[in-house]
């Protein structure tokens, strides 16, 4: 009785899990409708060296001084909106879908490194003609702008960083989906599974005021996340091996940075300590030339939580920090 008791409570946990598993499954959403719905009038594809597609945005004041926006992991250039507001009178802003997410989807090799993104970045500016230009990245597009810097500082004139994957607080254990498509079990399964809760709850966590967390929001993250080509991207970039922090790299970037974060980060929890101690050592003139602000109740995007201080700090130490090329 008892061992017939066990093995229906075992057959009982197995299907609930199996029901589970099942209801979680979601199925890939048409290029052409997200295309529809977030494409907007600006949208533009442009082709790249590389056999790439980068699916940008550039808008604001033509003739300002250009800034490129890199968004955060399993965004879109969307996220940009409120800066592209708050700045866009001064400068021009261009704003690029990183490979395997929005618009862009899949590039060419599938390599979805840090190492890789700064390249396709690379390919990008060149593609539009950029000579100089402010490079801004937010969480893993903050990682990718600080590899480019390291590779082409005489590419900016200066470098915002909003609480930067690889700069202060490196999280030792990973995330759930991390987890799934590194186990060659559950890798199949990863691509498939990404209910429209698990968006709004990793949105949530993100910011502190839940107002700033709309339905749109919500919908635009969770549909993009399952183009076909951002599903399959998403996964192999989980698999790959952990990316190396800055402070394990030689040499010190040369590029005039401004570091934002927010204190109620739960992401990328701010760690002020360690911070100044990476731009003490790893970038040229130390936190004087280099100063982290952040900002009391605000989570892990100023630049949505705050976009009209954070846009203010980072036009602020802009127009006030002497370009590499006019330094004495």
């Amino acid at each position: 009785m008892v061992s017939r008791g066990l093995r229906f409570v075992s057959l009982s946990i197995i299907a609930v899990l199996i029901g589970a598993v099942i209801f979680s499954i979601r199925l890939d959403t048409s290029f052409d409708a997200l295309q529809q719905d977030y494409g907007g009038e600006l949208t533009t594809y442009l082709p790249l060296a590389s056999g790439a597609r980068a699916h940008y945005r550039d808008d604001g004041n033509a003739q300002g001084r250009a800034v490129v926006l890199l968004h955060s992991e399993g965004s879109s250039l969307q996220e940009w909106d409120g800066w592209v507001r708050q700045m866009g009178d001064t400068y021009r802003l261009i704003r690029i879908d990183l490979p395997g997410h929005g618009l862009t989807g899949r590039v060419p090799g599938d390599d979805y490194s840090r190492r890789a993104m700064a390249s396709f970045v690379l390919d990008a500016v060149n593609a539009l003609g950029l000579d100089q230009f402010v490079l801004v990245g937010a969480d893993m597009g903050g990682g990718v702008a600080w590899e480019f810097a390291r590779a082409h500082p005489e590419r900016l004139s200066h470098m915002v960083l909003l609480a930067p994957t690889g700069v202060g607080y490196v999280p030792e254990d990973q995330p759930l989906a991390v987890i799934a498509a590194r186990n060659p079990l559950t890798r199949p399964l990863a691509r498939w599974i990404f209910p429209r809760w698990a968006a709004a709850n990793a949105l949530y966590k993100s910011f502190v005021d839940d107002n700033h967390v709309t339905d749109a929001m919500i919908d635009r993250r969770w549909r993009l996340a399952r183009l076909s080509a951002n599903r399959v991207a998403t996964v192999r970039r989980h698999a790959l091996p952990d990316e190396v922090p800055l402070r394990e790299f030689d040499g010190a970037i040369h590029v005039p940075t401004v570091v934002l974060w927010g204190e109620e980060d739960q992401i990328l929890p701010l760690d002020r300590e360690r911070v100044e101690w990476d731009l003490r050592t790893k970038f040229a003139g130390g936190p004087d030339e280099n100063p982290l602000y952040t900002f009391s109740g605000v989570g892990h995007f100023p630049h949505e939580e705050q976009a009209l201080f954070s846009a203010a700090f980072a036009a602020n130490f802009i127009e006030t920090h002497s370009d590499p090329e006019n330094a004495e």
